[in-house]
């Protein structure tokens, strides 16, 4: 069975992040929530709750700027966000998301250094663009390939209360969309 890997950016962000669980939950899938430091500290229960519900963390930097993440002076930002998701959950996250996909060869290089494993993803919906539901599943499951891993959000950016509605309601959609194309979906460390 061709295998897919779903992946939720910038959050917590509630309520978007415990409805996208509450899915997640339905269909018996695990995924990986890239987290800023910042939504942590302000959502730390829905943290706790992707925990213990059997999903990967990912850091994601504490405020989510481009501008620090591009240049390469983010690792402080980085280890700050590692710092607030260790003491929330006693784990410290070894994977590393940059904000916007940034690359910066030094930067990567140091926190691999650090025992950190960067990842990217091949599939992304452009939900920030705020498509309908059916267009956003059109979008992935019309891309997605064998150990594809897919870009989604939960929040945006460091904004509470950001609407993710239309990802929310596309998710059951993309789901069953690539169910039915025969695909099993994993956790990014089954890939």
């Amino acid at each position: 069975m061709d295998k897919v890997a779903l992946t939720f950016d910038d959050g917590p962000n509630e309520p978007y992040t415990s409805k996208i669980l509450d899915i997640l939950s339905g269909y018996l899938i695990k995924s990986i929530f890239f987290v800023c430091g910042r939504n942590v500290e302000f959502h730390p229960e829905s943290l706790r709750r992707i925990v213990q519900e059997g999903h990967l963390l990912g850091n994601h930097t504490h405020s989510h700027s481009r501008f620090l993440t591009v240049t390469g002076l983010a690792l402080w930002e980085t280890f700050k966000a590692a710092e607030v998701i260790r003491r929330i959950t006693g784990i410290r996250p070894e994977y590393f998301r940059p904000p916007y996909g940034a690359r910066n060869p030094f930067f990567w290089w140091y926190l691999k250094r650090k025992g950190y494993r960067v990842v990217l993803w091949d599939v992304d919906g452009r939900d920030w663009e705020r498509p309908s539901a059916a267009e956003l599943a059109r979008r992935i499951v019309a891309r997605v390939k064998p150990n594809s891993v897919v870009l989604l959000h939960d929040g945006h950016n460091t904004i509470h209360g950001d609407d993710r509605s239309p990802t929310v309601e596309a998710l059951p959609l993309i789901i069953e969309g690539l169910m039915d194309r025969g695909y099993v979906f994993v956790r990014l460390d089954e890939l």
